[in-house]
């Protein structure tokens, strides 16, 4: 397989709007996201496209800072609301993260990741990134982003259990 790797800088542009645009122009098996913030449109578009079969599957970790240091994002709510109601095609989990990370497969078993600075939210500033053809790389990132999750999902599980009558 071809593999490929283009840095590039977006001076003033959106990450969200190409990230969208690869999104929408092809069929995804498999989307994980893992970003600080996301904006409204964004998630409006992913999860239209989720409800329309377009992305079969997809997994976001989104940072929990502004939900623990200001008021929530109500689209971050709104996406984690949409994750709970679809729990056989979603999965999500908030936690201290920083990482800007798109890891996109085909469903022709194609792997494609954008790695860079910017959000998937509106506040475009000059931001660096690598989008790359590599499955290696895809794999990688989908790797730690499963395993946080699960981390995560434990430590939700455990917390639950602990609190209920009789434990702890």
């Amino acid at each position: 397989i071809h593999q490929w790797q283009i840095p590039f800088v977006l001076l003033d542009s959106y990450m969200p709007d190409l990230i969208l645009h690869v999104l929408q122009t092809r069929k995804i098996a498999e989307l994980y996201l893992a970003v600080y913030r996301i904006n409204e449109p964004t998630v409006d578009a992913i999860t239209e496209m989720l409800d329309s079969g377009k992305i079969k599957k997809a997994t976001f970790i989104i940072s929990s800072f502004f939900n623990q240091t200001k008021k929530p994002e109500r689209w971050a709510i709104k996406l984690k609301d949409y994750c709970d109601a679809h729990p056989a095609n979603t999965r999500h989990c908030y936690t201290h993260n920083h990482a800007k990370v798109v890891c996109i497969k085909k469903t022709k078993n194609e792997f494609f990741v954008f790695e860079g600075s910017g959000n998937m939210s509106d506040n475009a500033r000059v931001e660096q990134y690598i989008y790359e053809r590599c499955k290696a790389t895809y794999d990688f990132h989908k790797s730690w982003m499963s395993d946080l999750c699960a981390a995560t999902d434990k430590k939700l599980s455990n917390a639950m259990q602990n609190s209920q009558p009789g434990k702890g």
